[in-house]
This record gives C-alpha cells, structure tokens and sequence, in this order.
C-alpha cells in the first residue's frame, strides 16, 4: 500500500501561491516559513514539473512597490543557465508607475545588466538546478563538502554512518552528479573571489622570490668599542647613565669595606654616543671587523603586499620571538608541479600481479642499464671494457 502523500493539492496550491507572489529566490525560506514537511529540493522539483511563474511587483527603483505584479519569468523557455549569461547582452525593461489619482505613468526603460553563470549558481543553487539530479541526502553532503573538503565529516554531517563515514565519502565523490555538483559550486566561489590556477601560480611564485629579510635580519653592527676614539668604549645616552649608576655603587661597595679604597668619580664622557647603524670597524681590537649579532623585526604594519601574503604573525614564548611565515619549500613544490617540472617516480611492479616472462623481461631490462652505467663510469676513468669472449672448452 503506497504511503499517502505528505501535502494534499490544496496545501500545494497555497504553497505555490505563496512562492510565486514572494519576490524571493530560492525554497529553504518556504519550508520554514510555512513549516512545510518537506525539503526544498522537493518543493523545487515539483516547481519545476508544475512550472511555477514569479511575480514580481513593479516599481522604480527607490520606490514603493505597487500593488500591482506582472509575470517576470521569460516566455521564451530558457533555461536558468541561458537567462543568467544571456550572451553579455543588457535586458531592458519598461517600468509603469501608479501616480497618487490612480493613473498610470510609463517611466523610461531601466537597463540591467544580466548575472555571470557563476554569480548566478552562487546567488541561488536550488533554482540554477545544480542540486537536480541528487537526493536530499547528496545535496547535503555536496554543502557540507565545501565547508572544509573532508568527505568523512561532510557524509557524517549528511546522516551517514559514521563506521562507514570514509567509504561512504569516497563513493559520494566518484559519483559522476555529486562530482559535478561540487565542481559547479567550487568553480563559482573562485570565479567569485577570483581566484583561479593562474592566480594560485602567481601567489606561489610571490612567496619563492620573497626576501625573508624585510621581515626580520640577522645583523652584524658595529660594537661599542669599534668607533671611540683610540677604541675606547662609547655609550648611549641611557647606557652612560646606567654606567655611572654601576660605577657609584662599585664605589660605595669599597668604600664601606676599606674606606682608603676610593676608585674616585666616573670620568667625564666626551666622545660621540655609540650608533650600531655603522659597520663594525676592521681593526677595532674588540670584535676584529666581525661587530657584534644583532636580530632585527621589521614593523609588519609597513610590510608589502608579498610580505603581508607571507607572513603569518608571530609566537612570544620563552625562548624569544617566532615569526611565522607561509613555507617557501611548500610553494616551490607546487609551483615545480604545476609547471611539469617533476616526473613522476616509475610505478613500482608487484610481483604478484606480473607473469613470469615479464618479470624476466624487467629484469633484463634493469640489467642492462646497470650494464651501461657501470661501461660510462670505467670509459670516463679511461679503463678499457674487453667484451666477454666465451673461453673454449669453458676452462678459466
């Protein structure tokens, strides 16, 4: 006995009635709103067999719709795909207005420009018909799938079981109509955020040629000792501060344990403040030309547009400042396979699934190559290889 079914005809024509006087796209809204026991693929694909029509109120933008509506769908029997990319070309309209008397007044065309496919598929899914051909549960995981690119996760969130949540993702994905579904969606996002194979390429090739040294520097200044006069020691302004402070203490230490034992005042300081910006001295006795380490963190709020893609914050922990950076060696990989610039390694033989002539055949084959390899290594040493000559009567 077939189950009854869910809404009667007079529930469907409410339904109905009610979507094609609503300006909006889409019928995730309708079920909730009218708490429909139903999804919105179902009520899609029974829009599309009944062939719903909006209506749309008509007024000028800016203005308040009136009460009057007139049919927007297309008489012409195009697709939603034909109508969103209508060839680049622009639609116009001509829009009627009900003056305060009641008459009506025809305003001038409006021009509107028609949607890309992809701003389109983007815009509302359901109606473009991607979801069409897949059930319920399939156009949940295709929405849960764009979420993070995890099919266990994604068949977990749908309602599938999850002891066979990864076998269950991997066949959703090798389903030619849920693959489509996904790449219909995945291409529209990256069209929209405009971002392709091209520009992934450009933004690889950006973090290779990046300088890591307008971030942070490792340097090697001058030390103090590199540029005072007959090498003596400069200061900073702070730094001669804190040596007189260090000096007068030292004083009074030996003071109070011999009061002869008088070190005097702190000479006075007339040489030039110490600047680690000059390069280390050559035959300053201190650090012999090499200066002293220095690590230096540029301001990343001054960073260019391939720093700040590069950089990625930094971690303050015991051991100092990190500065995390996107892998140079991660992006040199892709952009080398992008551009066919690795072979891929020689597919390994399983013996079990190999006769045994061909097995002897790869054998000879690896042979003779390590035959070859081992006659160009001895010719490059200039050793003559004697060809093997069969002795007679095989004695040695």
């Amino acid at each position: 006995m077939a189950a009854p079914p869910k809404l009667s005809p007079q529930k469907w024509a409410a339904v109905r009635t009610k979507w094609e006087n609503d300006p909006r796209n889409g019928y995730t809204w309708l079920v909730a709103e009218m708490e429909l026991p139903v999804s919105a693929p179902a009520v899609r694909k029974t829009a599309v067999r009944d062939e719903w029509l909006k209506k749309t109120p008509l007024h000028l933008p800016g203005e308040k719709p009136t009460p009057e509506t007139i049919e927007t769908k297309a008489k012409t029997g195009k697709s939603a795909k034909q109508k969103a990319t209508s060839g680049g070309k622009v639609s116009r309209r001509k829009v009627s207005k009900v003056s305060g008397s009641g008459e009506t007044i025809d305003s001038e065309t409006i021009e509107t420009l028609p949607m890309t496919t992809a701003q389109a598929v983007e815009r509302d899914p359901d109606e473009f018909g991607v979801f069409a051909d897949l059930t319920d549960q399939q156009e949940i995981f295709v929405r849960e799938y764009l979420v993070d690119w995890n099919a266990s996760a994604a068949a977990i969130r749908a309602g599938y079981s999850p002891k066979a949540a990864m076998q269950q993702g991997w066949s959703l994905l090798q389903n030619p109509k849920v693959s489509h579904a996904i790449v219909t969606l995945a291409t529209a996002r990256a069209r929209r955020l405009g971002i392709d194979g091209d520009e992934l390429m450009r933004l690889w090739a950006a973090i290779v040629t990046f300088d890591a040294n307008e971030i942070s520097q490792l340097r090697r200044v001058c030390c103090p000792y590199c540029w005072g006069e007959g090498h003596a020691r400069q200061y900073t302004p702070s730094g001669l501060e804190e040596a007189k402070k260090k000096h007068d203490r030292e004083r009074a230490r030996r003071k109070k344990a011999d009061s002869a034992d008088d070190i005097g005042e702190f000479p006075d300081y007339t040489d030039a403040w110490y600047d680690k910006r000059k390069a280390p001295h050559e035959d300053c006795p201190e650090c012999h030309g090499h200066g002293i380490e220095e690590v230096f963190f540029n301001d990343t709020r001054n960073l260019s547009p391939a720093a700040r893609l590069v950089y990625c914050g930094v971690k303050v922990g015991k051991e100092g400042i990190e500065v995390l950076m996107l892998s140079k060696e991660k992006a040199m990989d892709n952009l080398a396979r992008a551009l066919g610039l690795f072979k891929e390694k020689e597919t390994e033989v399983n013996i079990n699934m190999v006769s045994g002539d061909e097995l002897f055949r790869l054998y000879e084959e690896k042979m003779q190559q390590a035959r070859e390899r081992q006659a160009l290594v001895l010719s490059e040493r200039g050793l003559i290889v004697e060809p093997d000559v069969e002795q007679p009567g095989g004695g040695g």
